[in-house]
C-alpha cells in the first residue's frame, strides 16, 4: 500500500512539475524548504485515467483498485486556456476600443482593466441592453471607431505636397488628392477644401511653408490638415523637424491651434 501512494505521488507530480513555473518553484523553496508540489496554489488540471476501473455491484465486496488504475493522461490546464472575447456594452468613448453605446468583443482580461473597471462600460447583458438603450437613442448618432482614428491621424499629420521647381503650377484638388495617396489615403477631390487664396509657383521662397486644407469625412464630418510645400530636386537638411512660417500669415492663428505630430513635439 505504502508504494502505491508513493508511485501516484510521483506520477502525479510528472504530470503537474512541467506546468509551474521555476520562479514560482524557487520562491517556495526559499521560503519554507519544503517541496513546492505541496503548497497551496491556484491551478486547475484535468486528467482521464489511461484504465477504466471496474464498476463493483452491490452484494460485491470492495477490493482496493490496482496501480494501473492510477495512471492518468493530462487532458487540460485550465490555467493555460484560451479564453473567449465576451461582449460589452460601451457607456463612454474608450481610445482604441469603441464608441459611446457600441457593443464590442474583447478579451475578458482587456474588458476588466480598460472599461469595466474604470467604469466606462458594462457587460452587453440583455438587462444592461435594455436599461442603456432609450439613452443611446436620445442623443443622436455618434461618430465610428475607424472614422475617430482617421480624423485623430487627418489631424496630425503633415502632409507634404510635392510640386515641380521648373514647371509653373498652381495648386489644385488633384495635387492634394496625389499627395494623400502617397501618405496611404483615398480622397476624392470632392471631398477637398482648398484655401480661398490660389498658391502659385514655383517659387523657392515658399519651400516648407505651410498652409490647411479641410477634408470632408461622409459627407458630415470636417477635419483640417496640416500641408507643406515641397518643390522636387531641393534638399533642405532636417526639413521634417521644423515647423515653417504659413503661406498666408492670417493663417497662423488656426495652424497653432491645430494639434502637432508627437515627433514633432518631441523636437521642441
Amino acid at each position: 500500500m505504502l508504494r502505491s501512494i508513493g508511485f501516484y505521488a510521483n506520477h502525479l507530480k510528472t504530470l503537474v512539475k512541467p506546468f509551474l513555473s521555476t520562479t514560482t518553484e524557487n520562491v517556495l523553496l526559499q521560503n519554507n524548504g519544503t517541496n513546492f508540489i505541496y503548497q497551496q496554489t491556484r491551478n486547475g488540471f484535468i486528467l482521464r485515467r489511461k484504465f477504466k476501473p471496474p464498476l463493483f455491484k452491490k452484494y460485491e465486496k470492495y477490493r482496493m483498485l490496482r496501480p494501473k488504475y492510477f495512471v492518468y493522461h493530462f487532458v487540460e490546464h485550465t490555467e493555460s486556456k484560451k479564453q473567449e472575447p465576451i461582449k460589452v456594452l460601451l457607456t463612454s468613448d474608450v481610445n482604441k476600443i469603441g464608441s459611446k453605446w457600441e457593443i464590442v468583443s474583447i478579451s475578458p482580461e482587456k474588458a476588466y482593466n480598460n472599461v469595466i473597471l474604470p467604469k466606462l462600460g458594462v457587460y452587453a447583458t440583455q438587462e444592461n441592453i435594455d436599461k442603456y438603450i432609450t439613452k443611446s437613442t436620445d442623443e443622436g448618432p455618434k461618430l465610428s471607431l475607424i472614422t475617430q482614428q482617421i480624423i485623430n491621424i487627418l489631424s496630425t499629420m503633415i502632409l507634404s505636397v510635392s510640386l515641380s521647381q521648373e514647371v509653373p503650377w498652381t495648386i489644385e484638388k488633384w495635387h492634394l488628392k496625389v499627395s494623400f495617396r502617397k501618405a496611404g489615403f483615398y480622397v476624392p477631390e470632392e471631398a477637398i477644401t482648398l484655401p480661398e487664396r490660389t498658391i502659385s509657383g514655383p517659387d523657392l521662397s515658399l519651400e516648407g511653408k505651410q498652409f490647411y486644407v479641410i477634408v470632408t469625412i461622409n459627407n458630415s464630418e470636417e477635419v483640417k490638415v496640416r500641408c507643406r510645400i515641397h518643390h522636387y530636386n531641393v534638399f533642405v537638411k532636417d526639413f521634417w523637424k521644423h515647423l515653417m512660417e504659413p503661406v498666408f500669415p492670417e493663417d497662423k492663428p488656426i495652424l497653432d491651434s491645430m494639434p502637432i505630430h508627437h515627433n514633432i513635439q518631441n523636437l521642441d
